[in-house]
């Protein structure tokens, strides 16, 4: 299966900017774990929400939704929709770690 080309650059933010955060980081170890779970759990699902509520694409990713039953226009609206649920929440869960 091929990957999107439109798809490199936000894995790449996905993992740079995390890794960049984290070695940048200066404090303890209870810090530097903060940062961690922050970096690598919560800012790649950032990226993640804002691509599916940028592009419509991802729908694939998500479960629980009969997409069976639609077409790709209504598949690319219900992600998009998801994708911004998923951007806001862990914006949110990000600044409030």
């Amino acid at each position: 299966m091929d990957m999107d080309r439109k798809l490199i650059p936000w894995i790449a933010v996905a993992l740079v900017v995390p890794a960049i955060v984290t070695l940048a980081s200066s404090g303890d170890v209870f810090t530097m774990g903060l940062y961690g779970v922050m970096s690598f759990c919560c800012f790649p699902l950032v990226i993640l929400g804002i691509y599916m509520w940028s592009t419509g694409n991802g729908w694939r990713w998500t479960n629980g939704v009969d997409w069976t039953k639609m077409d790709d226009e209504q598949r690319r609206a219900t992600a998009s929709h998801i994708g911004k649920y998923i951007a806001v929440s862990m914006t949110i869960v990000t600044v409030s770690i």
